[in-house]
């Protein structure tokens, strides 16, 4: 289980990675529209918790399947 403050932060980032899949967003469009202000911090934060940097999950040659249970389970 996780503080409320990372739950929260993991749920953003979950969020962020179906846009950037699914929507085909721009990582500073995703971030904003994942609530984060800086893209910066969100790069950070998202490469923290899904071990790649948000421009290797936009890459439409790598097969990425993210599930929710990986990003809120220890």
């Amino acid at each position: 289980s996780y503080p409320p403050n990372e739950y929260i932060l993991r749920l953003r980032i979950s969020q962020a990675s179906k846009l950037l899949q699914e929507e085909g967003m721009s990582i500073k469009e995703a971030s904003f529209h994942s609530g984060f202000t800086a893209s910066n911090y969100f790069s950070r934060q998202f490469k923290r918790i899904m071990g790649e940097s948000p421009s290797q999950i936009r890459k439409p040659d790598q097969t990425h399947n993210f599930l929710f249970n990986k990003l809120i389970s220890k």
